[in-house]
């Protein structure tokens, strides 16, 4: 089972090449991807409903320029969350939730001229969060020119969730990108990538996105 379709940009592939390991799900499978709920601990309401695409080169989406790419959903109050599936995740000041459409993406949440791309993918067979890191990783390399990633590193998220992070640099289209990703799965079955990515220095930005991904919990 391989998908290795390329969005129209062709930019990056739309979904995830795994052949038994993993196929990538995503329309009404993704559990109304993005729900509006109230914030875990203090603050307002989470996101009310996803906006435009977002930085439109690189992973995730077609477009010839990073940087917003249109209208914007409102500014989110401290404390909010985002609800995608059985994840929540806090957001950080600034970061805004959007679509991308035509791609696997399920939401993009944007701050200035970084991303982080969420995806999800059905596991089938034994995977682990490695394995979705590695075939994700080259999937990305199949549309980069001078790709290169990290081995992935053990971490948790949550509440004790394994997971794997590693990094990557390739040239997307005309553009060159820094990017981390990060993977997990939930239940037996489902598989997660939280994919940050820049055409600039990322590293100012990895604190706050650490501080999301690292404290997603699983319902």
């Amino acid at each position: 089972m391989l998908f290795s379709h390329l969005d129209s940009s062709g930019f990056r592939p739309t979904a995830i090449v795994a052949g038994i390991i993993l196929a990538l799900f995503f329309g009404s499978q993704l559990l109304n991807a993005i729900i509006p709920v109230s914030a875990v601990g203090p603050g307002g309401p989470g996101p009310g409903g996803p906006g435009s695409p977002g930085p439109t080169t690189g992973p995730g989406g077609p477009g010839p320029t990073p940087g917003p790419g249109g209208p914007v959903t409102t500014p989110l109050p401290p404390g909010s969350s985002l609800t995608i599936g059985p994840l929540r995740m806090p957001l950080e000041s600034g970061w805004v939730p959007q679509e991308v459409p035509e791609s696997n993406v399920i939401v993009r949440l944007v701050k200035g001229a970084t991303a982080i791309d969420v995806l999800s993918a059905t596991i089938e067979g034994q995977a682990d969060a490695a394995a979705v890191y590695n075939a994700y990783m080259n999937n990305l390399a199949q549309a980069a020119q001078g790709f290169g990633a990290t081995q992935p590193n053990a971490i948790q998220v949550g509440s004790g969730l394994p997971a794997s992070r590693g990094s990557y640099t390739g040239v997307f289209g005309q553009s060159q990108i820094q990017g981390e990703v990060t993977t997990f799965i939930t239940g037996s079955t489902q598989g997660w990538i939280f994919d940050v990515w820049s055409g600039s220095d990322l590293s100012s930005a990895l604190p706050e996105a650490h501080r999301m991904i690292d404290n997603i919990q699983a319902q």
